[in-house]
């Protein structure tokens, strides 16, 4: 259950990162189109682990899928600490414990952020349930096969990339 839970505080980095490089090196208008591409980007391991795992599970068992993320994780934290530059601009941000503090607070006392914060984790709290249900179900309940599953899973997924692909397209023209 640790791992389990260092596995998910593992996986929440690599958006978090994303989203904050690309609002470092993008104005504002640009920022959504960008962000919409690297959220279409997000959709490719939710396509590629099920087939993937499935493929790996069938072919050597089960434990096959963590020698392969941490080989896989290994060689990617390798390619970001020597490809990927530093983008925070220089400013005088707040590093000390009692600043960040400060600021959160002014962050929970406002009400749009609230609102956005909210409206955030209901979509991806849908998301997540529906991530962790779907393979009981459709597994358990619908006797798929791992890689049946993996194939039905990539279809949701597909749609969710398409659709940020669609938002990327369409910002441009509508704004954001």
């Amino acid at each position: 259950l640790a791992f389990r839970v260092l596995q998910a505080c593992a996986a929440a980095c690599p958006p978090v990162i994303a989203r904050a490089v690309e609002s470092n090196q993008s104005a504002l208008q640009d920022a959504a189109r960008v962000m919409a591409y690297v959220s279409a980007s997000f959709s490719i391991a939710p396509v590629a682990g099920p087939i993937i795992g499935a493929a790996l599970e069938e072919a050597f068992g089960w434990r096959s899928n963590f020698a392969f993320m941490v080989i896989f994780g290994t060689i990617l934290a390798l390619a970001v600490g020597l490809f990927l530059p530093e983008t925070r601009r220089r400013t005088r941000a707040v590093t000390n414990a009692l600043g960040v503090l400060n600021s959160y607070a002014s962050l929970l006392a406002s009400r749009a952020f609230l609102g956005y914060v909210l409206c955030i984790c209901f979509a991806f709290g849908c998301i997540f349930v529906f991530n962790s249900v779907a393979p009981f179900y459709f597994i358990g309940a619908r006797h798929l096969s791992p890689q049946e599953f993996s194939l039905a899973y990539a279809i949701v997924t597909v749609g969710y990339g398409s659709s940020s692909y669609i938002a990327a397209k369409v910002t441009p023209k509508l704004g954001i």
